[in-house]
C-alpha cells in the first residue's frame, strides 16, 4: 500500500508521492504495512518515531535529520508543530494503547503521518528489568516496538461513535453500582433500627424504594423516627435520580444498538441481548482481524486458567483476561439460559445446554466457561457468514456424532482433516489411487 520498492543498495526517503492514502483502521492492513516497510529499507528506524502521551506533555524519542537519536519532552504546540515540520515523511508514529490515543492518531494522520496504536500491555513486557520507569524509557521502549512487524500487537482506534457508546456503557455501569450501594445502605439502616423483618425486600432500587415509602407512611406520625424519615427521604431521592438515570443511558444504548448492524445480528443468538450484543460488536468491530473463533474467544479471555506440575493440569478460575464487563455480563447471559425451564415450565434452549449443566463431574463455574464459549463460537459463526442464528446447524456442534458434518463459518473447523477423510473415503471406493503417507498427498494438493 506504501509503494515503496525494496532498496537494499542505497538509502533513499520516500516521499509524498511514494506512497498512497489507506485505511489504518484496519489493524491488519496496518501490520503487513509495517513489516513491509521494515523490509524494505536498510534502516527503517529513521522513519519509527515513540510517543509517550500525558495529559500535557509528550516524549518524543525519533532520530533527526542528522540521525541523531534524540528523545525531548513537547508540549502540545511543540508536538504539533513537530508533525507539521517533521525529518523525514512519512513516520511511524506509535503510542500506547490509552486516554488520547484516538484524537492524536486523527491528528497524526491529517499530517500525512501512519499513527501506530500499540497494546500497553506489549510495551510492559517489552521493559528491561532494572530499568527506570520514566517518560524517555517508555517513548524508547515504544519506539523500539515498531520493529517487530507483524509480531506486534496493535490496538483498534474508535470512532467517535464507539467511543460515546464506552462512555454510555461506563456511565450505565456506575450508576448500577451507585444503586446497589444505596440498597445496601438503606437495608443495614433498616436492620440497626428494627425495621428490616418488615422491609427485608429492598435488594434492587425498586424494591428499595417500596421499602423506604412503606417505612415512612408507617411512621410518618411518630415523632420517635423523625430523623429517620429525613434521611430516608434523602435516599429515596438518590435512588429515583439513580433510576432515571439509569433509564436514559438504557435508551440511548438501545438506539445504538438499533443503528448497528452487527449488533442486530449478534442478536440472533441465543442469550445476546441488546446492550451485551451492542458491547460486543463495539469490542470485535471487524471480525477478519480473528483467525478462528477460538482467538475470539482467548481475545475475550473466555477460557480457564490452569494450574500444573509434573504432566498434571488442574483447570480453575475464569482467565483474568479480556474485558471485565463483558465477562461479567455474558456470565449472567449463561446462568439466564441455563436455568431458563428449570424453575419454569419453560422450553429449554437445547439438549446441548442441558446436558453440559447435568455433568457431576465438572464444577459449576467450568460448565459457565464451557456455555460461554459456546455462545461465542456461534457469534464468531454468525458475524463470519453474515446470516441469522441457525439453530439446526449451530446446536449440531456440540455433539461428537455431528462433527464430521461442519458449517463453513462453524468456529472449530476442521476443514483439511475433513478434506483428508474424504480423500481416504474416495480410495476405499477406489475412486483414486491410494498413497503411503499424508506427505505424498499434500504434494499432490489433495487436502483441502
Amino acid at each position: 500500500a506504501l509503494g515503496i520498492y525494496k532498496r537494499r543498495n542505497k538509502m533513499a526517503a520516500p516521499s509524498n508521492q511514494n506512497y498512497t492514502v489507506f485505511n489504518t483502521q484496519n489493524v491488519n492492513d496496518l501490520r503487513e504495512i509495517l513489516e513491509n516497510f521494515n523490509d524494505s529499507l536498510l534502516d527503517s528506524r529513521l522513519y519509527h518515531v515513540g510517543v509517550d502521551l500525558a495529559a500535557r506533555v509528550y516524549q518524543v524519542c525519533y532520530f533527526d535529520e542528522n540521525g541523531q537519536d534524540q528523545n525531548i519532552c513537547y508540549s502540545k504546540e511543540q508536538f504539533t508543530h513537530f508533525l507539521e515540520n517533521p525529518p523525514r515523511k512519512p513516520l511511524f508514529i506509535a503510542m500506547e494503547g490509552c486516554s488520547g490515543c484516538n484524537y492524536w492518531a486523527d491528528v497524526i494522520e491529517s499530517y500525512g503521518h501512519i499513527p501506530v496504536i500499540i497494546n500497553a500491555k506489549f510495551i510492559k513486557n517489552m521493559k528491561r528489568r532494572g530499568s527506570n520507569k520514566d517518560d524517555k524509557n517508555d517513548a524508547l521502549t515504544i519506539r523500539k516496538a515498531l520493529r517487530c512487524g507483524e509480531d506486534l500487537p496493535l490496538s483498534l482506534r474508535h470512532s467517535q461513535t464507539d467511543m460515546v457508546i464506552k462512555a454510555l456503557f461506563s456511565s450505565y455501569e456506575q450508576t448500577i453500582k451507585d444503586v446497589t450501594k444505596i440498597c445496601n445502605i438503606t437495608r443495614g439502616y433498616l436492620i440497626d433500627i428494627g425495621e428490616y423483618g418488615e422491609h427485608d425486600s429492598c435488594t434492587t432500587g425498586e424494591m428499595a424504594i417500596k421499602c423506604i415509602r412503606a417505612f415512612i407512611e408507617g411512621h410518618i406520625h411518630d415523632p420517635r423516627f423523625k430523623d429517620h424519615i429525613a434521611y430516608l427521604q434523602i435516599n429515596l431521592k438518590k435512588l429515583q435520580q439513580s433510576l432515571e438515570l439509569l433509564d436514559q443511558y438504557t435508551q440511548e444504548l438501545e438506539k445504538h444498538a438499533d443503528r448497528n448492524e452487527m449488533c442486530k445480528l449478534i442478536q440472533t443468538v441465543p442469550g445476546m441481548g441488546k446492550l451485551i450484543a451492542l458491547l460486543m460488536a463495539v469490542i470485535i468491530k471487524d471480525i477478519s482481524r480473528f483467525k478462528s473463533a477460538r482467538a475470539l474467544q482467548a481475545f475475550f479471555g473466555i477460557v480457564t486458567a490452569h494450574t500444573g506440575s509434573g504432566n498434571k493440569i488442574v483447570p480453575g478460575r475464569m482467565s483474568i483476561k479480556g474485558d471485565p464487563l463483558f465477562k461479567k455480563w455474558i456470565y449472567q447471559a449463561v446462568l439466564a439460559i441455563a436455568h431458563k425451564g428449570r424453575y419454569k415450565n419453560l422450553k429449554p434452549r437445547s439438549q446441548w445446554l442441558i446436558d453440559t449443566f447435568d455433568e457431576s463431574s465438572t464444577a459449576f463455574k467450568l460448565k459457565v466457561i464451557k456455555a460461554a464459549a459456546k455462545i461465542i463460537r456461534n457469534v464468531y459463526g454468525v458475524l463470519k457468514s453474515g446470516k441469522g442464528y441457525d439453530p439446526e446447524i449451530n446446536d449440531s456442534l456440540g455433539s461428537n456424532k455431528a462433527r464430521t458434518n461442519r458449517h463453513p463459518n462453524n468456529s472449530k473447523s476442521s476443514y483439511n482433516q475433513d478434506g483428508i477423510n474424504q480423500f481416504n473415503h474416495d480410495v476405499n471406493k477406489k475412486k483414486l489411487p491410494s498413497f503411503d503417507n499424508a506427505t505424498e498427498l499434500q504434494k499432490l494438493g489433495a487436502t483441502a
